[in-house]
Parts: C-alpha cells; structure tokens; sequence
C-alpha cells in the first residue's frame, strides 16, 4: 500500500492543467460568441441608418444593388473580421 501513496496527487496533477485549458477555451468561445452577436447588432444599426439616409458611424462597408434593393455588408475592424449583409429599399438621399 506504500506503492499507492501520492497517486491520487499525481492524478490530480495531471488532469488539471487540462481541465483549465477547457474551461479557457470555453469561455473563449462565449467571448467570441458574445463579439459577433454585438457585431451583428451595430452592423444592423449601421445598415438602417445609412439606407434611411441618417447620420452614421463610421464602419467599413460596401454598397450593391440587388433588384430594387439597396444592400450594404458591413465588416468589422476587429481581428475576428466579421461580415454581415442586409438588403432595405433605400429611403432619403
């Protein structure tokens, strides 16, 4: 029974480092997760404001035409680089 001694520390010593590697790559992904739900919303925002003809914050955009439409795709300026397209008749100037 002396052989078994420190085998449970032993263990336990092993398994930590990746038990805190999952648990830092899970609340990674809820970060990023969290990052692109907030970018969809401000590249929403920023897509309404501008085909309504309203004042805009600066974002980084492209502008096409299909059909009858205006569509913008807003990209983020985070190292994610995130994109995101919506489509509205455009009104005002």
């Amino acid at each position: 029974m002396d052989n078994q001694r420190g085998a449970v520390t032993a263990e336990f010593m092993l398994l930590m480092p990746a038990a805190i590697l999952a648990v830092t790559l899970l609340l990674g992904s809820f970060t990023l997760a969290l990052e692109r739900v907030k970018f969809e919303l401000e590249a929403f925002q920023f897509s309404r404001s501008y085909l309504y003809g309203l004042d805009t914050e600066s974002h980084e955009y492209i502008e096409r035409k299909k059909g009858n439409r205006s569509c913008i795709e807003v990209r983020s300026n985070s190292p994610f680089s995130f994109r995101s397209e919506y489509c509205l008749h455009k009104i005002g100037t």
